[in-house]
């Protein structure tokens, strides 16, 4: 198994995605299928817009859902008592101070080894495709300090469409992070 391969099964043992309050089957099954591939934990928070009973997910094709390890949590602060106290929290926001382009997300702390990968944890957070994050991001405000929840904004350059697709920026943000593990692990 080369590099990539050896970065990718370490990578799940510090990433984690987290969707708030999901209304869309479609997109969180695409989000489901990112997470397994990446071998990330996925999250998902608060009233879901759809069924996760065993049938409904055979109508919707999620026949790997079962393999894929998710969790489903009453609330926010029900999801922050699942995950490792030491998780550096990103909340992926269209109005987000920070872009993803500047966004360092393992470079503020203790460098992850193939020894002790999960020195670094970090959980990437997307709100609801109605609503976004809503008052999360009040209750918890951006901060460049290396404990503090950062807003990451994904740009955008025609500002004709309002925001991206959740399940496209899923994809998008959790490939930017597994890039930026595995050359901190060259």
């Amino acid at each position: 198994m080369g590099m990539a391969g050896r970065s990718l099964g370490l990578f799940g043992r510090v990433a984690s995605i987290m969707l708030v309050s999901p209304q869309i089957p479609q997109n969180t099954g695409n989000v489901g299928r990112t997470a397994m591939g990446m071998g990330c934990p996925l999250h998902l928070v608060g009233n879901l817009g759809f069924s996760l009973d065993e049938k409904a997910l055979r109508r919707a094709g999620l026949d790997y859902w079962k393999h894929l390890e998710v969790s489903h949590h009453a609330s926010y602060d029900a999801a922050l008592d699942a995950i490792a106290a030491d998780t550096r929290m990103f909340f992926i926001t269209k109005t987000g101070p920070a872009s993803l382009l500047d966004t360092s997300f393992f470079a503020d702390a203790p460098q992850p080894t193939a020894a002790r990968p999960d020195d670094d944890r970090i959980c990437l957070v997307f709100g609801s495709e109605i609503t976004g994050l809503g008052d999360l991001l009040e209750r918890f405000p951006h901060s460049t300090d290396a404990g503090g929840v950062q807003h990451v904004r994904v740009p955008q350059i025609d500002t004709h469409i309002r925001c991206y697709n959740l399940a496209s920026t899923v994809s998008l943000v959790t490939w930017e992070a597994y890039r930026q593990f595995h050359c901190a692990l060259e």
